[in-house]
């Protein structure tokens, strides 16, 4: 027992279910040059960088991984997730491609090309895009039905599709796991897009509050418990009108300005539109002194 708890792969398998990706690597430090030709050393590797937003290095590693296997689903899979966000879109693509010529039936692969096609698409290709994102969400979800990765990723795409069952489907990933701190920020992200910022909040601060040791969950945690602040309120208001309709008072109130020869209401249209914008800055700014940049 003693000897299976210090075997480096077995801790670091333990470290990548935990989401612990520094520790994975720290114990991946102590595997022997043989390990070096199972693949399982490199997938771990791979996971863990990914995991730590080390992109480039999560494709190296998935790459020394396929040259001891190169029909291996699971590398195949995280070196189109790693290409796909260091930039290098078509080289995910082709990965991403091979991995589904191996594994037709694989949920995880359907719902990866989703995210692929939905973050992928561009004015000219964006409703086609995204109708294939949705339905390649749906026969991941058709696959898996109980897989919360893929749950999470139909509800997200559903999202950005403006799929109107992305409220539906966010309530049953929650349901499978009330306590699943990737579910809550997923949620939360969905409830960002259809402009409920009050519910949005709540998730994030549910999700920092199941998982403090996440510097990234945390930090963002703790800012939108600032954001939920009353004094906050107006800004809430901002995002939940959308930047349409503000750009669209803006232009309206510019236009009143010019128009509006009565002293006093002029000078009380000025005095609003000064104290929108000072009110913006001032929030933007301390926001942005008191929580720093998105941590990486």
């Amino acid at each position: 027992m003693a000897a299976a708890a210090a075997d480096p792969l077995v801790l670091a398998r333990h470290y990548l279910r935990l989401d612990q990706f520094q520790r994975v690597l720290e114990a991946l430090e102590n595997v022997t040059a043989s390990d070096l030709d199972d693949v399982e050393v490199w997938r771990i590797r791979a996971g863990a960088l990914h995991g730590l937003r080390r992109h480039a290095e999560a494709v190296e590693a998935a790459k020394n991984g396929l040259a001891r296997k190169p029909d291996d689903v699971v590398l195949l899979d995280q070196l189109a997730l790693s290409a796909f966000e260091s930039g290098k879109r078509r080289s995910a693509h082709q990965a991403l491609a091979r991995a589904l010529e191996l594994a037709p039936d694989d949920a995880l692969l359907h719902a990866h090309r989703a995210i692929f096609l939905a973050r992928t698409r561009s004015f000219r290709t964006g409703h086609k895009r995204l109708k294939e994102a949705t339905e390649s969400a749906e026969l991941a979800a058709r696959l898996a039905p109980e897989s919360l990765q893929v749950l999470r990723i139909r509800a997200f795409v559903a999202s950005l599709a403006g799929d109107r069952r992305a409220h539906a489907y966010e309530q049953q990933l929650l349901a499978l796991d009330p306590d699943d701190k990737n579910s809550h920020l997923v949620s939360g992200a969905v409830s960002a897009r259809s402009r409920n910022i009050d519910a949005a909040l709540r998730h994030y601060v549910e999700a920092a509050r199941i998982d403090p040791s996440d510097h990234r969950t945390a930090w963002l945690g703790r800012r939108s418990r600032t954001l939920m602040h009353p004094a906050v309120a107006p800004l809430r208001l901002i995002w939940r009108a959308g930047a349409r309709r503000v750009q669209l008072t803006v232009i309206v109130l510019s236009f009143m300005l010019v128009a509006v020869h009565a002293p006093t209401a002029r000078a009380i249209l000025l005095g609003c539109w000064l104290l929108l914008v000072a009110y913006s800055v001032v929030i933007r700014v301390g926001l942005r002194v008191r929580f720093g940049r998105r941590p990486r």
